[in-house]
């Protein structure tokens, strides 16, 4: 199985290619909270996977820490 699906069973998120084109405003403010969102972006799942320092990838057990990997992922410009 794939990791894009993988968070989507996991986390019961929806994985979305074009964000900006379908998402309502909820889900694209910001100030949102973790444990409100219901989408995932190429964008998040890049940063997902940059918080890893390439080790090997593994789910974490909650929806918010997956959002607390994606907001390091965003740290590490």
């Amino acid at each position: 199985m794939d990791l894009i699906r993988e968070i989507e069973q996991k986390y019961k998120l929806i994985f979305t290619e074009n964000a900006h084109l379908n998402l309502c405003f909820v889900s694209q403010n910001n100030e949102l909270r973790n444990e409100f969102k219901q989408f995932f972006t190429p964008t998040d799942l890049e940063f997902f996977i940059k918080s890893f320092n390439k080790n090997k990838i593994e789910l974490p057990n909650t929806v918010e820490l997956f959002w607390a990997m994606v907001y390091k992922g965003q740290m590490m410009k």
